[in-house]
């Protein structure tokens, strides 16, 4: 069973402390102070419950962010598909990580971001999701989206990568093992 503490932002299974998609991720440099990062983080998560609210309703409620985000939604559901399941805690077995894709369509896995962080970090994240939503029987290939908003509407990136799924699985690895090392020291 897959548990998630929001306070300490951990997921367990089985008792077990496991890695979410971006705690396996190198830290990108944001060139902000701590202070900034934790304004933008709190920003973020205001930002993810708004759009939560939009997709448990299809209700603007007149904000210019949710109207520039289904505005974006119907004008791409072409390339997207359907949306089947959103800020769903996911789990994969094989890979022993975990995570909270933003949106997962029928055809693709959308992240909303603030605005455009660059192509690795975001392929590697999306990757990570991808991989989850395929183990959680989310079918089909999915293409992994950034979108974030623009001054008029949503701004789209595509990041599919053809070697991000194997770099994010060695990252996966690379987190395992230094828990094992950490542990061999400590004991």
């Amino acid at each position: 069973m897959l548990e998630y503490d929001d306070v300490t932002h951990e997921y367990k299974f089985k008792g077990a402390v496991i890695p979410s998609v971006t705690q396996v991720l190198p830290r990108p440099d944001f060139h902000m102070s701590e202070d900034r990062l934790k304004e933008k983080a709190e920003a973020g998560k205001e930002r993810h419950s708004l759009i939560k609210m939009y997709h448990d309703t299809k209700d603007t409620f007149g904000d210019p962010l949710l109207i520039m985000l289904d505005e974006w939604e119907k004008e791409n559901e072409y390339l997207t598909g359907k949306l089947i399941a959103y800020e769903v805690n996911l789990f994969s077995e094989k890979h022993k990580f975990a995570g909270r894709p933003d949106a997962i369509f029928e055809k693709a896995v959308v992240d909303f971001k603030s605005s455009w962080y660059g192509h690795h970090y975001n392929a590697l994240q999306l990757s990570g999701y991808a991989l989850l939503a395929a183990e959680n029987n989310y079918k089909g290939k999915k293409k992994r989206i950034v979108i974030y908003p623009g001054k008029k509407k949503m701004l789209m990136k595509n990041v599919d990568d053809e070697q991000a799924d194997g770099i994010f699985l060695m990252l996966v690895k690379k987190w395992h093992m230094e828990q094992e090392i950490k542990k061999y020291y400590e004991r």
